[in-house]
């Protein structure tokens, strides 16, 4: 195949974003790709795993591909895209697989390509480690993506933790013509937070110790307190989350582990509130390789400062600019503050 594009799954962090990032510009470029080293750096289990596979089927089924070497392990496919196309799309991952990442890689091509509005139900994992949870899928996300232009409703249907997953999100996507660049210097002024706290199938004083941590490290905020204890979960579980009320909120969560303490999930997310805020830079560290991605397409050329440069974030540049859509320029350190800067090659293709 003449115009085969070949990536190296191994480079940088040399994870699963390498995949997703890759079958979705492969949608929206019509490219055809061949991915080897999948998840490389992902010992001992490196290659395909239930939730990557998934990824890939997904991107198969909205997209019409053909695809070559998509099975449990394997480290490299060969993707052929058809014609995007909009559906009812129910994807299941078997596992407590992140139910985020699987729609982090077909909600582009959708709102972009696709003919139509779309509906898509992902069973998985919604709150599991190394992977977008679902308040901050819901708030910062979908904020973000809103504000860009971009018309995506999620919903929670039924909580999923790790390790039995059992989880299930309801997305909505509507087509649009065009994304709009980002290019406010404003940065979040955060005076009230939010704290969600949710519990299932444990006792009720996890709940409370996570909290009480949580409200001990934030003396003098002003706070707002949501508790849930839901019966609506596939297994056991408990998280804590704190959304600022900015425009898009921003989520920082606590999630809960085997032999990991309810008072060290108050203060995970209190954490990373703090050093978020006392960087004064406009983008979280979770939030600046997400939005990369949609702002390659924007109209224009788009510019944000994040608190933190992280090895995702350069791994998912390096990622983009294998397929020309953007040129990419990021100014800082890893670990550092850091300032980005999008340039798209061209303005969105669409229907």
């Amino acid at each position: 195949m003449d115009n085969l594009l070949e990536i190296d799954g191994s480079t940088g962090e040399g994870g699963g974003q390498i995949l997703r990032t890759s079958l979705c510009l492969s949608l929206m470029n019509n490219q055809p790709i061949r991915l080897f080293n999948i998840r490389a750096n992902r010992k001992p289990k490196p290659g395909l795993q239930a939730q990557h596979l998934q990824c890939v089927k997904a991107a198969q089924r909205i997209g019409c591909a053909h695809v070559v070497g998509a099975e449990l392990g394997s480290q490299e496919i060969v993707f052929t895209p058809g014609v995007v196309q909009s559906g009812d799309f129910h994807f299941r991952i078997g596992t407590a697989g992140s139910v985020a990442l699987v729609l982090h890689t077909i909600y582009l091509p959708l709102c972009l390509k696709a003919d139509g509005p779309s509906t898509i139900t992902i069973e998985g994992g919604t709150h599991v480690r190394a992977a977008p949870t679902f308040p901050f899928l819901e708030k910062t996300w979908q904020g973000h993506l809103q504000s860009m232009g971009l018309k995506i409703v999620t919903n929670l249907l039924q909580t999923g933790f790790y390790p039995r997953g059992g989880g299930k999100i309801a997305v909505q996507i509507d087509p649009v013509a065009e994304i709009h660049p980002r290019n406010s210097h404003q940065v979040p002024k955060i005076e009230a937070i939010t704290i969600d706290s949710v519990v299932a199938g444990l006792e009720s004083h996890i709940q409370e110790r996570m909290l009480r941590k949580a409200r001990q490290l934030l003396r003098g905020e002003e706070l707002h307190i949501h508790e849930e204890l839901t019966k609506i979960s596939g297994g056991p579980g408990a998280y804590l989350a704190i959304v600022t009320e900015t425009s898009p909120p921003i989520a920082f969560v606590g999630l809960g582990e085997l032999r990991k303490s309810a008072e060290q999930v108050g203060a995970d997310a209190v954490k990373e509130l703090l050093h978020f805020r006392q960087s004064h830079q406009q983008i979280d560290p979770h939030s600046a390789d997400q939005i990369m991605l949609p702002l390659c397409f924007a109209t224009g050329p788009s510019k944000f400062t994040v608190s933190e440069i992280t090895q995702h974030l350069l791994t998912q540049a390096w990622t983009i600019q294998q397929f020309k859509v953007a040129t990419i320029l990021i100014e800082g350190e890893l670990g550092g503050i850091g300032k980005v800067t999008i340039e798209p090659v061209n303005a969105p293709s669409v229907g």
